[in-house]
């Protein structure tokens, strides 16, 4: 176990109460200067040219330390922007939340570099500028800029609010000792937190196997237990491949009764104001299953506009948009209208609502290419109703989300255990690097 210093005093510092006793409390302006990134905007950048780094950068693409940048400029606009050399110390002068305004990046690279508008530069040459990422990226500063930020749409810190900060700071030897701890922990914790994310992502790809063996009939349930069928046919569709011998396959049309829905005219105040009819909007989708409105509409909305109830236990499915809703798919929990982007789609006795929430889940990306793929082309209610799907009896229907569900359920259970230890992993590691850097645990 780790162990303090032998002894302390009063830091002057009103968030770390006491440092050690040989350390001194120090403000960020006695180190060394300030600077001011310019002229770079993203129309800029360029595949080739001088390296140049954009204040968003800092706390989106690279922590603590970087030797290089991805994004190149031309000569011409190096010219009229800021020239930056190793051991800098970066900082984002704005961002949209407190957190990432004052985020800390040291540059330690030898090669020409340079800085565009908003990001702050302090240089010194006393210390590495690693040792001070770490501290000026741990918890209890970050606080402390977050305190200093102004702005709230989007948040600004100033290299006068910056050059006042006070902090702990040790001897050279003491701050080349911490930093090779801090390197060679934080690279501990972070392999082990690159293993958990990459075991939940191989979770998450047994969970869609299981679901497309099933609902495809690439496995049947044979005593409990998943087995390859015994006879199979062409399924006559690209994306299925053959099928249990016993298995129907159609269109969904034949299955179903497919609608959109409408939106009442949101100038009319009476069709929304004090409304108690659920209505849904596209981005519903994401919640797969649908337990919450996106807004209520009245009975005088309803009987005005092309909304249409919905069932309980329908599917609804989004019919546009370029980015990942357009094919994404839910079942609704209660009864409810929805706007006229949503596709629903009410299964017959036929047809188990999950069992078809699990196999349009499925083939997500083939349905999306009915409509061009990722084009802004959107789906139309034709085009669901042609959509092939395969179907065993209702009761094997059943048997196949019973089993769906009680896998998926054992693979949620390692999916949480594994995000709770990274959450754990990274308490941690933030908890240890303030510790080091404000001198309450000693490293022998």
């Amino acid at each position: 176990m780790m162990q303090p210093y032998d002894t302390y005093k009063d830091s002057g510092i009103d968030w770390v109460e006491r440092i050690p006793n040989d350390w001194k409390t120090i403000r960020l302006a006695v180190l060394g200067s300030f600077y001011k990134g310019k002229g770079v905007a993203k129309s800029d950048i360029e595949m080739v040219g001088n390296q140049v780094i954009l204040y968003g950068d800092i706390y989106t693409k690279y922590s603590l330390s970087v030797d290089s940048f991805e994004r190149r400029i031309p000569d011409e606009v190096s010219k009229k922007s800021f020239l930056i050399k190793s051991n800098d110390l970066l900082f984002t002068a704005s961002g949209e939340t407190k957190e990432e305004i004052g985020k800390a990046l040291a540059f330690q690279g030898e090669d020409e570099a340079y800085a565009g508008g908003d990001v702050i530069i302090f240089r010194q040459n006393e210390i590495d500028a690693k040792y001070l990422s770490y501290l000026f990226n741990s918890y209890k500063i970050a606080e402390q800029k977050a305190k200093l930020s102004k702005g709230e749409i989007v948040v600004h810190i100033y290299s006068s609010q910056l050059r006042d900060i006070k902090f702990p700071l040790p001897e050279n030897n003491v701050i080349e000792n911490l930093l090779i701890y801090l390197d060679q922990k934080t690279e501990q914790i972070d392999r082990i937190i690159k293993a958990k994310q990459k075991l939940i992502q191989l979770y998450e790809e047994d969970k869609q196997l299981i679901i497309n063996e099933l609902v495809t009939g690439k496995k049947v349930l044979i005593n409990g237990k998943l087995e390859l069928p015994k006879k199979t046919k062409d399924s006559e569709t690209k994306w299925l491949g053959r099928i249990p011998e016993d298995w129907s396959h159609s269109s969904l049309k034949w299955y179903s009764k497919i609608y959109s829905g409408g939106t009442p005219s949101k100038s009319v105040l009476s069709y929304w104001f004090a409304g108690d009819i659920p209505w849904l909007n596209s981005g519903t989708v994401n919640q797969f299953i649908i337990t919450e409105p996106s807004n209520y509409i009245t009975e005088e909305g309803l009987n005005n506009s092309s909304a249409k109830w919905i069932p309980k236990g329908a599917l609804v499915m989004a019919l546009a948009g370029q980015g990942k809703t357009k094919g994404m798919v839910g079942m609704v929990t209660f009864k409810t209208t929805c706007n006229q982007s949503l596709g629903v789609i009410v299964p017959n006795s036929k047809v188990n609502n999950k069992f078809l929430l699990y196999y349009l889940n499925d083939n997500y990306q083939n349905i999306r290419n009915l409509a061009g793929g990722d084009k802004r082309d959107g789906i139309n209610l034709e085009m669901i109703g042609g959509i092939k799907i395969p179907l065993p009896d209702i009761e094997i229907q059943e048997e196949v989300v019973t089993s769906i569900e009680e896998k998926l359920s054992h693979i949620d259970f390692k999916i949480q255990n594994s995000l709770k230890l990274i959450s754990l992993l990274k308490e941690y590691r933030t908890t240890l690097i303030n510790d080091v850097v404000t001198g309450k645990i000693k490293i022998s």
